[in-house]
């Protein structure tokens, strides 16, 4: 918590303070870890030295006194001592003991010091040593080192170190270290200042012209150093250059400029010459200027682009206010209205300011609304189109459009939306009904004989239990009660199956808006031969139905896929009428499920169709039909149905083989 509170207090720093401040720490912890090594690393070693110099010296009496020690001649050992400690005048005694520690020769002047023999003995097994001892008020280093002759230790030289000298100059060399880390604090403290003057004053510039820009001031450019510029440079006096005298301004930003006497390209094509020039090497060795050349160029060029854009928002605004559809601006995921344009406001009642801001969905009914939403969520594609959507006005008028949404892919952009044009449809709906209309009574008229047939079986039998009874009435005879109620139960199902095929023919005649929902295939297809069954054997044409169990469903609307299949039906019907006698005559419709499609196809084997016709069959009132025998708009309408529902209908044939038409609509 408390590095992260000195982060933020460091980070509120301005750029002068920030340069003085690290400089100031940096150098405090150059110190510190500076004395930290003096202690813990110069000043050991600096007397492991001064140890090392005293164990050279007892080792050199060492080898002097052994002879002087065996015969006992004390004068000359007491000589050997004086004389060394004459040349090593740093140190503070020598004495030599015998192996009792009783002193045999010393260089005391006065007094020998009390129990100082016994200060530091050496063990039995010792040869050397070095101990801290207290000679009075003073602290010594105490060298020991014992002289052998063979195994035997014949005495013991002791050489004695002053710790205060040490103690004194390790002393003094802190202090310097200590003065010299404080001269250079205070110099690099005035220093750091001076470039965190450098620094901030020009940047301080750049900031307010910065600020200016945040408030929409874009004519003033911020004032730079007194460096040269690139006329001065060149000596040049060129004053129909783009550059000339425009200062702050770097050249090689400029378009052509006559630099050496030439027109030059563009700044994008030039900047390659331009690194090579002189003038581009002397003025980019300072990058305060650099800098500021480079910001007083990026305000041109915003001068520029803010110019660009006011004319690109202008034609952006002309575009989207003349487009004659209503479109929408919608920011994503949350379906909000950016902007829209005069048609939608009138189109749905609103004002502008009702819509900005608000939901896009509360312009459809809310079902159909939450499925734009749903799919303008989950799309990955950049465009996606909704055929049949049920829109409603301030007023609560209800009407249908269609949807068109594309995601556009623009580079960096901060905030995904979508494009939406709604189209109204409501007017084209209904002329596509009343011409899906006219085509199922084209049907109806065709299969007239048929269905005719059809409804004169049941009445044939009414007829006959009609006559029967009034036989009976008529020979004054009474039918048994079995015979009367045989008959009464034929007449009930003749009249439940014409009232059957009559409601049939109601449903499938009525006009209505089509109702997506979850569809067996199957269904409408066995639905179509209730109607043609018997007219098919009538015409000596063999219906195998090749139909899949258990086929998963599809969302699409039983009256109109029973159009489509009727269509199918009945131009197969009419392909086997001509062809030549003899050749069987076989309608196949099969149904199965295969990746994530529900397929169904219908066979014929009727005369077929060449190349030529067979591109030109889903168009409306193309026909192959005698006049007055077609309207060319079965397969048109067959076609659009189709497409509303998200399938997919192919035809392929060969003259005199016979046609077969696939469907394919997806898996709900």
């Amino acid at each position: 918590m408390g590095l992260t509170k000195i982060g933020t207090s460091f980070e509120n720093l301005s750029i002068r303070q920030k340069v003085l401040y690290s400089t100031i720490v940096m150098f405090l912890l150059l110190g510190t870890l500076s004395s930290v090594a003096y202690w813990l690393i110069f000043i050991p070693t600096f007397v492991d030295q001064i140890q090392q110099h005293g164990k050279q010296v007892a080792y050199s009496l060492v080898a002097r006194s052994g002879p002087h020690i065996l015969t006992r001649n004390q004068p000359e050992l007491t000589f050997m001592l004086f004389q060394k400690k004459r040349i090593e005048t740093d140190l503070s005694y020598i004495f030599i003991t015998d192996p009792e520690n009783r002193i045999l020769a010393h260089t005391f002047i006065n007094a020998v010091p009390d129990g100082i023999s016994m200060a530091h003995p050496l063990g039995e097994n010792e040869v050397e040593g070095i101990q801290l001892i207290h000679v009075g008020e003073n602290s010594i280093y105490d060298q020991a080192v014992a002289i052998k002759e063979g195994l035997k230790t014949i005495g013991i030289v002791h050489i004695g170190m002053d710790k205060l000298p040490v103690d004194a100059l390790t002393t003094k060399i802190g202090l310097i270290l200590l003065a010299v880390l404080i001269v250079i604090v205070i110099l690099a403290s005035l220093l750091s200042n001076l470039v965190a003057t450098y620094i901030s004053n020009p940047l301080s510039k750049l900031v307010q012209a910065m600020n200016d820009l945040c408030v929409g001031v874009i004519e003033r450019l911020p004032e730079t150093s007194d460096s040269p510029e690139c006329w001065e440079v060149l000596k040049c006096h060129r004053k129909d250059c783009p550059a000339y005298r425009k200062r702050g301004l770097a050249c090689w930003f400029v378009d052509g400029t006559l630099c050496h006497g030439t027109a030059m390209s563009s700044a994008t094509d030039k900047l390659g010459k331009c690194y090579q020039c002189k003038v581009y090497r002397k003025l980019t060795n300072n990058e305060i200027k650099q800098l500021s050349s480079s910001f007083n160029q990026f305000i041109l060029t915003l001068q520029l682009k803010t110019r660009e854009i006011k004319a690109s928002e202008e034609k952006y605004q002309l575009l989207f206010n003349y487009d004659p559809n209503s479109s929408f601006l919608i920011d994503m995921p949350h379906g909000r209205v950016l902007d829209l344009n005069d048609p939608a406001l009138a189109m749905y009642g609103y004002e502008k300011q009702d819509l900005i801001g608000a939901p896009f969905v509360r312009l459809f009914h809310e079902d159909d609304g939450i499925s734009f939403l749903k799919k303008a969520r989950e799309t990955d594609e950049a465009y996606f189109f909704m055929p049949v959507v049920r829109a409603v006005t301030k007023e609560g008028r209800s009407f249908v459009v269609e949807i068109h949404a594309r995601s556009p892919k623009f580079r960096d952009s901060g905030m995904p939306f979508l494009i939406v044009s709604t189209v109204d449809i409501t007017e084209r709906l209904d002329q596509e009904a009343q011409l899906i209309q006219a085509g199922k009574m084209a049907i109806l008229g065709e299969m007239a004989t048929g269905i005719a047939h059809e409804l004169n079986q049941p009445l044939s039998v009414i007829r006959m239990g009609a006559d029967f009874f009034l036989k009976m009435i008529s020979r004054r005879e009474r039918a048994s009660d079995a015979d009367v109620a045989m008959v009464c139960r034929n007449i009930s199902a003749q009249v439940e199956r014409a009232s059957t095929i009559i409601d049939h023919l109601r449903d499938f005649g009525r006009r209505a808006q089509p109702e997506l929902k979850e569809v067996d295939i199957n269904q409408p297809i066995r639905d179509v031969f209730g109607l043609v069954g018997e007219q098919l054997k009538l015409r000596e044409i063999v219906v195998d139905l090749d139909l899949g169990r258990a086929l998963p469903p599809i969302m699409a609307d039983h009256n109109r896929l029973e159009q489509i299949f009727l269509n199918l039906v009945s131009n197969a019907r009419d392909a086997m009428d001509t062809k030549v006698t003899g050749k069987e005559k076989r309608l196949t419709i099969r149904s199965y499920a295969k990746g994530g499609h529900v397929i169904a196809s219908v066979t014929d084997t009727g005369k077929g169709m060449p190349k030529e016709v067979l591109e030109k069959i889903f168009e409306p009132f193309f026909t192959t039909k005698e006049i007055g025998k077609g309207t060319g708009l079965g397969l048109s309408i067959t076609y659009n149905l189709v497409t509303k529902f998200n399938g997919s209908i192919k035809a392929a044939s060969e003259p005199g083989e016979g046609t077969t038409f696939t469907l394919s609509f997806p898996i709900h």
